[in-house]
């Protein structure tokens, strides 16, 4: 077992190591007008070649998609937990599952819009692991601007999605996508009061999901696992939508990706705007956990209000079930 173990580790540092130096030459060359590896805006496509999605039965290997290092794997799909920094680096392989072989393109979608990745780059252990026909060459690297991920609002995306091309059949051999899950750094100590009191001082978790949830003692207990955290935001005092929110789990604070609509919030409460009321997060296990494998003790929710001021944190005490 911890052969195995081992072997995994050792594999990883391989690929990570080689990411980082394909990575560094990038950099070195990012200022060449004739290199496009650094995708900014200019790079961004409208569209990407107009083939139909081929009919997957193989669903291995997440249909044919992996992402190394920042994707976590869910009960409710994948997702990707993106860094601070200016410039992001998603890599990883791909391979056309139907025929366990590499594929010819990888396009990534970002807010409607298309960007081709860096495909072919050696990956002979995890071929050799997976016996994938042909070739080693299926190793890919997407290495972007972080402002590609705001849409034309401003605001960060919540999901990305990868097509993967054969252009022989012209066709996409497969589609995947990834949820965002947006990691910053520790909030300052630079925060006002929450005046009113009502609705909880305007944040409402309704449900938990792999977990229960004890309003009245501000506790979540929760099972082996992740948990889903469903609710609702509001700047109360102002009675408006906030700009965001931030939950602080050790020293790791997160900002969901998936804000919608709440008119009945909206309309009990008399406000106009109806849209960034509603949320739902998935926190992954491992962001639960401190260094001993032990369970934090508690969880903070931080409401950024429609002036775009962070509010004194609401806390939740955490427990095992």
């Amino acid at each position: 077992m911890y052969k195995n173990a081992i072997i995994k580790c050792l594999t990883f540092l391989v690929v990570l190591v080689s990411i980082v130096a394909i990575i560094c030459v990038l950099n070195q060359n990012s200022n060449k007008k004739d290199i496009n590896y650094f995708i900014t805006k200019d790079n961004v496509k409208d569209e990407r070649p107009d083939y139909p999605v081929a009919i997957t039965s193989n669903m291995s290997h997440n249909r044919g998609i992996n992402i190394m290092g920042s994707a976590l794997n869910s009960n409710d799909g994948s997702y990707i937990v993106i860094e601070q920094g200016d410039s992001i680096a998603l890599y990883g392989w791909a391979i056309n599952t139907e025929e366990n072989q590499p594929v010819d393109d990888i396009y990534m979608e970002i807010n409607n819009k298309y960007v081709k990745g860096i495909y072919g780059l050696p990956m002979p252990e995890i071929q050799k692991k997976f016996k994938i026909k042909s070739s080693s060459e299926i190793g890919f690297l997407f290495y972007f601007d972080r402002s590609l991920l705001k849409d034309e609002n401003g605001q960060y995306c919540n999901k990305l999605r990868f097509h993967l091309m054969n252009h022989e059949k012209e066709t996409i051999s497969s589609m995947v996508e990834y949820q965002l899950i947006y990691k910053n750094n520790k909030l300052k100590n630079l925060f006002r009061d929450i005046i009113s009191t009502d609705w909880n001082k305007g944040l409402n978790l309704e449900y938990i999901d792999n977990g229960i949830l004890d309003k009245e003692n501000k506790t979540i207990s929760i099972e082996k696992g992740e948990i889903h955290i469903n609710g609702w935001i509001v700047d109360i005092d102002n009675r408006k939508p906030c700009k965001n929110l931030h939950i602080a789990i050790g020293n790791n604070t997160f900002t969901p990706s998936y804000f919608f609509e709440r008119e009945d919030v909206a309309s009990a409460l008399g406000m106009s705007e109806t849209n960034n009321i509603g949320f739902k997060f998935i926190i992954h296990e491992k962001f639960l956990l401190n260094s001993d494998g032990q369970l934090y003790d508690h969880i903070e929710f931080y409401l950024e209000d429609s002036n775009g001021v962070i509010c004194q944190p609401i806390r939740y005490k955490l427990n095992r079930i």
